[in-house]
């Protein structure tokens, strides 16, 4: 990975983010923050961050050459190597505590008492830090439909088409896409309240409640009203699945 030595500086100039993250939301957060001029630092296991050999690849790429994910989701940052086990963990407090954000989908590295009290820590789990699901894993088929999108999929000229078709889910992972940009907008938020009150904030992001946000006029009914609301015909009208030639 490279550095953005020579570019223009942006809004996040002279802001350090620290990136420890297996999953994708984590990282497409801190890619968003370092696309704003942030200087971010990837943390990576001896070996290199697995997603290094996420696809897609070319065919006839070398072992060690990453994937196009790998390449859109850390162009222009840095990295560092951090080895498992108590010392690994200490370093990336020592790390954390030098930085004024850190994002995250761990918390095993987390002790709130030796971080500055200016940095604003930003955690991205499938299901939040609490509640009845929080220890509980997800892959993005589980988050995407727990957050209620893949139930209203096929909608609108699809549901006309396909009535009887059984719920889907889109394409790639727009769970983890969602949840990584909520989390850098609250980054942000945080962010701007460290410079106002001398303060970082803490964070929880939940994929599942970033995917209600998607249609939370209609899944609120349930809540609201007891209403269960299916796929009708209405949705979308001009858009989504068409009929061609």
């Amino acid at each position: 990975m490279t550095d953005l030595a020579g570019s223009s500086p942006g809004a996040l100039t002279g802001w350090r983010v620290l990136e420890i993250a297996d999953g994708l939301a984590a990282s497409f957060c801190a890619k968003v923050l370092g696309d704003l001029g942030a200087e971010v630092v990837k943390v990576e296991p001896s070996g290199g961050h697995p997603s290094r050999r996420w696809g897609p690849r070319r065919r006839d790429a070398a072992p060690s050459e990453p994937g196009g994910r790998f390449l859109y989701l850390n162009t222009g940052k840095a990295s560092v190597i951090v080895n498992d086990g108590p010392q690994g963990i200490a370093r990336l407090r020592e790390l954390a505590a030098g930085c004024d954000v850190v994002v995250s989908d761990q918390t095993s590295w987390y002790e709130e008492e030796e971080l500055n009290e200016s940095t604003t820590v930003v955690v991205i789990t499938p299901f939040g830090l609490t509640g009845p699901y929080a220890d509980y894993r997800a892959n993005h088929l589980v988050s995407f439909h727990a957050g209620g999108e893949g139930s209203l999929l096929p909608s609108g000229p699809g549901w006309t088409l396909y009535p009887e078709r059984p719920p889907i889910q889109v394409g790639a992972d727009l769970a983890e896409y969602d949840a990584g940009w909520n989390a850098a907008v609250a980054a942000l938020v945080g962010m701007y309240d460290s410079l106002r009150t001398g303060r970082g904030q803490r964070v929880d992001v939940s994929i599942q409640e970033s995917e209600l946000t998607l249609n939370r006029t209609r899944l609120s009914r349930y809540n609201n009203d007891g209403v269960v609301m299916q796929r009708d015909a209405g949705r979308y009208g001009l858009m989504g699945m068409m009929r061609c030639r």
